[in-house]
């Protein structure tokens, strides 16, 4: 997957061929690695094949419902395939998803500004 995730748009010389077979053979050694299953839709959706995509992304969300970017693949998919009711669904889920990661971002962000916090005030009374 390294060799086509985060470099598709940036280099024309990518085999995309062999990236396909690669992610297929990644499917088939394991069927419940549902990344693969995103990458493989994500590279259907690029070459326009969104009848093939959708399956691998559904078959993604079936092994993992909270991959946000799966579902909103899954909702691009369906826009492109004439489905806007199933559209609107993952989209929805995945403005949920992405909240709730927000959320737990903000959350984290404040635990961390808190222990440094608390760190310095221990570490300025012991002086």
């Amino acid at each position: 997957m390294s060799l086509w995730k985060g470099k598709r748009a940036q280099d024309a010389a990518l085999d995309i061929n062999q990236i396909g077979s690669l992610l297929k053979s990644a499917v088939a050694l394991d069927p419940k690695l549902a990344e693969a299953h995103l990458q493989l839709g994500n590279l259907y959706s690029d070459q326009n094949k969104y009848g093939d995509a959708v399956p691998e992304y559904e078959r993604a969300l079936e092994l993992n419902a909270d991959l946000a970017d799966a579902h909103y693949r899954l909702g691009q998919a369906y826009v492109r395939i004439g489905q806007k009711d199933r559209a609107q669904e993952q989209l929805q889920v995945y403005q949920r998803l992405r909240a709730q990661h927000l959320a737990e971002l903000d959350k984290q962000k404040a635990e961390i500004r808190q222990f440094v916090y608390s760190s310095k005030d221990a570490s300025g009374a012991k002086q």
